[in-house]
């Protein structure tokens, strides 16, 4: 079974999320809406891209207060069975899961995930098995996106340093790519579908109390661009065919 990267989110903080918004009139294909599963409702901002990967930047509110990054991994709608496989691949985590269901009703996809992160709400990574019509909706999204992003390159983010050491050693113990920390710098090299691949790089700074994203960078499409903006949260722009978010000092 392969898991590949199926999307990533950043919390924002909840004075500055209106901003990002203005992302849905910037990059055709991107979605702002507000979803509801069970008794969480989350609002978010969802730049996609062809490669099937796509980025939230949620809304950080209600039980999402304290929500730094996540990491969700999926066989974009051809996983199988899971929870039976990390189980046996990975005996030394204990595992729990349950059914997501979207909007309260329709099935969702199944979570799995490690069950120490119930006590740590500012980095979660888990793995989904879509259900029923989501399975299918799912596999679609691959390479028929209405997007200029091909795909996403990478992400750089500060950390509280309690969580580098736990994130090396706990918190990413079962990701799907290659791990390794440098000189103070936890980097992950995040496998994706098609061999997209995506690079974390997580940096200690004992001056914030949640994680901060700094930087994202997403690869064009050819001949395609995306019109730049600056606003008092976040920039973005274009460079040698990359399209760069730059998040202007608050956190996230």
């Amino acid at each position: 079974m392969e898991l590949f990267l199926d999307h990533f989110y950043a919390g924002i903080d909840a004075k500055s999320f209106d901003e990002y918004s203005i992302l849905g009139e910037l990059i055709p294909g991107t979605e702002v809406r507000t979803t509801s599963s069970g008794d969480l409702t989350w609002s978010g901002v969802y730049p996609r891209s062809s490669s099937g990967v796509y980025m939230e930047l949620i809304k950080r509110t209600g039980e999402l207060q304290k929500a730094g990054l996540s990491l969700a991994f999926s066989g974009l709608g051809y996983e199988e069975n899971i929870e039976e496989n990390l189980r046996k691949q990975f005996p030394e985590i204990h595992w729990i899961s349950n059914e997501v269901h979207l909007d309260g009703k329709e099935p969702w996809f199944w979570i799995v995930k490690p069950s120490d992160q119930e006590q740590e709400p500012r980095v979660w990574t888990w793995a989904m098995e879509f259900l029923g019509n989501q399975r299918e909706k799912r596999r679609k999204r691959i390479g028929q996106e209405n997007t200029p992003i091909e795909s996403f390159v990478s992400m750089e983010m500060r950390f509280p340093p309690d969580l580098i050491d736990q994130m090396h050693n706990k918190w990413h113990q079962w990701v799907p790519g290659t791990r390794s920390l440098e000189n103070g710098k936890y980097i992950v090299q995040i496998l994706c579908y098609q061999s997209h691949d995506f690079t974390l790089v997580g940096t200690a700074d004992p001056q914030i109390e949640l994680p901060e994203v700094q930087r994202i960078v997403a690869k064009l499409k050819a001949g395609r661009s995306v019109q730049e903006y600056r606003g008092k949260s976040f920039r973005v722009f274009t460079s040698g065919g990359e399209l760069i978010f730059e998040f202007l000092g608050q956190t996230i």
